[in-house]
């Protein structure tokens, strides 16, 4: 929310038009959902996953 407070409305928009911003965005999005998908690293016994 912050950051939609720091950027001008005109800067989004213009932002919003600009494909290699999007591609852009468009990775690192896929790049979370990966590292997110990935089973942990560590597992400790009692903790429920997501905890």
């Amino acid at each position: 929310m912050r950051l939609l407070q720091l950027v001008r409305p005109e800067r989004l928009h213009e932002l919003a038009e600009d494909e290699g911003f999007l591609e852009h965005q468009r990775r690192v999005a896929a790049a979370l959902e990966a590292y997110l998908g990935r089973p942990p690293l560590l597992e400790v016994e009692g903790l429920e996953p997501g905890m």
